[in-house]
């Protein structure tokens, strides 16, 4: 509805020509027909197509994984790639951008109630419905109206920030680890932070590897019962055979 009063209001009082508001503008109906990708360029692209897929899947996985826990539902990881992988394939066929999964409009779609798969599959027949027939009558839409629905819809993502004490509380290693890669993506980008928390969580894992923890175990009495010296002092370490 929004998106509808928005529209019509920016058409007939002209926003664009009289107020300068900006607008989506010229939508270019129809689909491109399908042709073979170029390989020509493939040696000059492949490092960027590295960093867009690494992030494309981090990206995916975090938000599949998020919408997992609001809604009660396991993530195959697996399917979750192999599903990204066969739609870039498909979709480089019609000189599409790579695709990945929206947080946005994600977002927007869980707050409108969409909890199912099919959701997905509706919003398709929608889209393509509007690319085909009706992208002529968004032109006038204006920007503000898209950005207000994005911003709305976000603002449970926005109050993520408050998971570093729910972090801490697990673990401290996790928290510096949250809190690293969230300070590089603030100062640098997206990309940086990526690699800066890959990097990061392979240097702890790989501490925790080298540190692991043991106990020194007591047994409680005559009983075959063993427990932690430190924690229960009254156990005997020594042990008789």
């Amino acid at each position: 509805m929004k998106v509808i009063l928005g529209t019509l209001i920016s058409y007939l009082l002209k926003l664009h020509d009289q107020h300068g508001v900006s607008i989506v503008g010229h939508v270019k109906r129809g689909l491109p027909p399908p042709t073979v990708p170029a390989f020509t360029n493939i040696s000059s692209l492949l490092v960027s197509a590295i960093t867009i897929t690494i992030v494309s899947l981090c990206l995916n996985i975090s938000v599949a994984k998020m919408f997992a826990r609001k809604y009660d539902y396991k993530v195959r990881s697996n399917q979750e790639l192999l599903a990204y992988g066969l739609g870039n394939i498909s979709s480089s066929f019609f000189q599409c951008y790579p695709s990945s999964g929206s947080l946005s409009r994600s977002m927007v779609q869980g707050e409108s109630g969409g909890k199912t798969s099919l959701i997905g599959g509706f919003s398709s027949v929608i889209l393509a419905a509007v690319i085909l027939v009706l992208s002529p009558l968004l032109e006038s839409l204006p920007m503000p109206c898209l950005a207000g629905i994005i911003i709305v819809n976000l603002k449970g993502l926005l109050l993520k920030v408050t998971d570093f004490t729910y972090y801490y509380r697990i673990s401290m290693m996790e928290a510096i680890l949250w809190f690293i890669t969230f300070l590089t993506v603030i100062l640098s980008d997206v990309d940086m932070g990526v690699y800066v928390g890959i990097a990061t969580s392979f240097l702890m894992n790989t501490i925790r590897t080298q540190r692991p923890r043991f106990a020194v175990l007591g047994r409680v009495g005559d009983t075959i019962l063993y427990k932690n010296i430190k924690a229960f002092p009254s156990v005997s370490d020594q042990l008789s055979f």
